[in-house]
């Protein structure tokens, strides 16, 4: 059963109800092309009932300290394949002001208008954390910067979210795909960037890889969605950190102030998105200084947060 949490805060773009998504994706997987989504047995006004997919979190199998294997790589691409299937015309409808056909750059300022509101909404109650750890409004125009030499490819249907948490080993073999309500239609390299980050492969040892697969499976339905792909993932990558440094540094500091003990660990967190930003010109700070920042911001006595989740 799935049931939003009222008045959560909303990190992500959201488009559709994950509920007409996903009635659209049964209609089009009659053609096999999208069989690892779940379906919608019944709804109500503030909940769903989807069918459970017996099997394991790929976490579980594969932790996010540890490298996939290759022959897991090849049955996470089958999973990019199946969506690159889906046509563009069998998805519910998108916002009249979306961003439609090729227009990646128009995409991705979209992204970044997202990400950067929602970090101004939250300067408001951790503008003095993001203060004291470099993560200050002008980096935004640097993100922004970016999208001058964005290839025009043609949109696609993107997840945005296949990480391990939503990748699941099926009981019987093979994987299924859940948590569909941050699919977007846009541009696909967006779709690489959000699984390179999400789902940790390590730069040094398995990003190409993970870069060949995703670029295999997609280019074998459709080639025009991955041109230009080497320099334009960079783009992305670089926006996926920066809205990852705010937002999870939001959901660690939310995170001790409901359990003080938590401090170390999370500051842990923190740091390491701090580590991946410092293209932007931001400052690496070590676990301690972040910690120190923590103690300060909480000195401060701020409001709760109802952001609480973990990415």
């Amino acid at each position: 059963m799935r049931i939003p949490i009222k008045g959560a805060d909303m990190c992500d773009v959201r488009i559709w109800a994950e509920d007409d998504l996903l009635d659209a994706l049964a209609m089009a997987s009659e053609s096999g092309s999208v069989a690892a989504a779940p379906r919608v047995l019944a709804r109500g006004d503030d909940y769903s009932v989807q069918t459970y997919i017996e099997g394991r979190h790929l976490t579980e199998v594969h932790p996010y300290a540890s490298d996939l294997p290759e022959w897991r790589l090849v049955e996470i691409g089958g999973l990019f394949r199946q969506i690159a299937a889906v046509s563009v015309g069998d998805l519910p409808k998108v916002p009249v002001d979306w961003p439609r056909g090729d227009q990646s750059h128009l995409f991705y300022h979209r992204i970044l208008a997202a990400a950067q509101g929602q970090a101004d909404r939250f300067r408001a109650e951790y503008g003095t954390l993001f203060r004291d750890l470099g993560l200050l409004p002008g980096l935004w125009d640097r993100s922004r910067s970016l999208t001058a030499a964005l290839t025009a490819r043609p949109f696609a249907l993107l997840h945005t979210d296949v990480h391990r948490g939503n990748v699941i080993v099926r009981d019987g073999g093979g994987l299924a795909l859940i948590d569909w309500e941050l699919s977007l239609v846009g541009d696909p390299v967006y779709e690489l960037a959000c699984h390179l980050c999400r789902m940790r492969h390590d730069p040094e040892r398995q990003w190409n890889a993970a870069v060949r697969m995703w670029a295999e499976a997609v280019a074998a339905v459709a080639p025009a969605r991955v041109e230009g792909l080497e320099t334009d993932v960079e783009a992305y990558v670089a926006l996926e950190r920066l809205r990852s440094a705010h937002n999870d540094t939001v959901r660690a500091a939310g995170a001790v102030r409901r359990d003080p003990s938590r401090i170390d660990q999370e500051a842990g967190v923190i740091a390491a998105r701090l580590v991946a930003v410092e293209d932007f010109g931001v400052d690496t700070r070590s676990p301690s200084a972040v910690a120190d920042a923590l103690k300060q911001w909480l000195a401060t006595g701020p409001a709760p947060s109802l952001l609480t989740g973990a990415r």
